[in-house]
């Protein structure tokens, strides 16, 4: 499904270990560029997968609001109310 960027509220990058410079550097780039106001990162931990949570700055780049990894829940109220809870994720 095609859409503009201007109706994305949120990105979730899952982290390969082919791309990863580009999930890291270049995708967050053109992420901010297009003004989208949140990003996750989502990687594989030894334990279970970790969702770094980033927020736009100025339109400009993405700052860390925080982590989340599969033992600490928590509810998060950006972009939108929810509990973030990666342990209930399969594997």
């Amino acid at each position: 499904m095609w859409t503009q960027a201007e109706d994305v509220a949120l990105v979730v990058e899952v982290e390969s270990p082919n791309s990863r410079r580009q999930d890291r550097l270049t995708k967050p780039a053109l992420y901010a560029e297009a003004g989208i106001p949140a990003y996750w990162r989502v990687e594989r931990g030894d334990f279970g997968p970790i969702v770094y949570r980033y927020t736009l700055v100025k339109g400009v780049h993405y700052n860390l609001v925080g982590t989340v990894g599969p033992d600490d829940p928590v509810e998060v109220t950006e972009p939108w109310p929810m509990r973030l809870d990666p342990s209930a994720w399969p594997r």
